[in-house]
């Protein structure tokens, strides 16, 4: 074999500050049997979260994606593979199977879906009703996986589509480790103020 080197390629990650305001009445803290910090941290952690779906699968690079190129607008029309029908109801099977079969150069052990939970149990579930008497299609979750389909994990993402209609881009199969970055550089930071609407 001849020698050969590993190549690189360079990723530039330009950081995007992204921030919520919330107002909470102060005596809240006082009358409240919940811990209202913690319940107040936890949903903030869960809008981050849900911004960070939202970039990394809807971004269009506008600033409502905070400039960031998603999924939807930032891979190549080649790596799409449209369904036989329009609606949810009338993907088969075969169109289903098509996914795993379509990628190329990746780990086996990484690549996954994702979708929103409507559709895995709209499409998936009905599937494997229907070919239950050869196979079961659909599991339990791999590792911290919400579900499993043809023994690879399926992750759920609300911000994906929830309803079936056309033109969709409806679930992700692939090795989003290895084929895509998704930069976070510190954690959530919280400031109080008892400042009128501090920012």
């Amino acid at each position: 074999y001849a020698v050969s080197d590993d190549s690189f390629d360079n990723v530039t990650l330009n950081p995007r500050d992204v921030g919520r305001l919330v107002k909470v009445n102060q005596n809240l803290f006082v009358d409240s049997p919940l811990n209202v910090t913690d319940e107040l941290t936890k949903s903030l952690m869960e809008g981050a979260q849900i911004r960070e779906d939202q970039d990394f699968f809807n971004g269009d690079g506008t600033a409502t994606y905070g400039n960031q190129q998603g999924l939807i607008s930032g891979l190549v029309s080649g790596a799409y593979i449209s369904a036989s029908g329009n609606a949810w109801s009338a993907v088969p099977p075969a169109d289903m199977l098509t996914l795993p079969g379509s990628v190329e150069n990746v780990r086996n052990d990484r690549l996954c879906y994702v979708s929103s939970r409507q559709f895995y149990v709209q499409v998936c579930l009905t599937r494997d009703i229907a070919t239950s008497q050869f196979r079961n299609l659909v599991g339990g979750p791999i590792g911290n996986s919400d579900a499993s389909f043809m023994g690879y994990p399926w992750y759920f993402s609300q911000v994906m589509a929830t309803a079936s209609g056309s033109a969709q881009k409806c679930v992700y199969f692939g090795d989003f480790v290895g084929g895509s970055m998704l930069g976070v550089r510190q954690d959530i930071e919280v400031r109080t103020s008892e400042h009128f609407y501090f920012s």
